[in-house]
């Protein structure tokens, strides 16, 4: 991903400096702004998609153990 603005860095030399076993890179605090709103959107997009997604499979998952329960340990 290259961020919008950015002439620094590019996805090729991010994908070089990680497999040299880089683990900190430093970057400027404009682009740190920019990663960081762009990040915030995408991670908000993502859960907005993906909440439903997962809370229908937890209700689906509980419906099932509920079924399974015997029924003394059921509270009625």
């Amino acid at each position: 991903m290259k961020l919008q603005g950015s002439n620094i860095l590019g996805q090729e030399q991010i994908d070089l400096l990680t497999t040299r076993g880089l683990n900190f890179v430093w970057f400027p605090k404009q682009l740190e702004t920019i990663y960081r709103f762009q990040y915030q959107n995408g991670a908000a997009y993502e859960f907005r998609y993906r909440a439903p997604i997962i809370l229908i499979l937890y209700l689906f998952l509980s419906f099932g153990i509920y079924q399974v329960l015997p029924t003394e340990q059921v509270l009625s």
